[in-house]
């Protein structure tokens, strides 16, 4: 993320991509974690959340790939 630190984006599409994305954004949120909501260009919705610094995206990353 622009020198501020490590971000992960999570896109959603179909029908239910935007109550998806919201879901994913209020999850997120109560976590205490920074995101922001956006529309796609082709109707799809992202959630990014972060920055994170290095050392806790790397963290995650191991977890999720473990």
């Amino acid at each position: 993320m622009e020198g501020a630190g490590f971000g992960i984006d999570f896109t959603y599409q179909a029908a239910t991509g935007y109550s998806d994305a919201e879901t994913a954004e209020r999850v997120l949120g109560a976590h205490e974690l920074r995101t922001q909501l956006r529309q796609e260009l082709d109707g799809a919705w992202t959630v990014r959340f972060g920055p994170l610094p290095r050392e806790h995206m790397r963290a995650m990353l191991d977890r999720l790939v473990s």
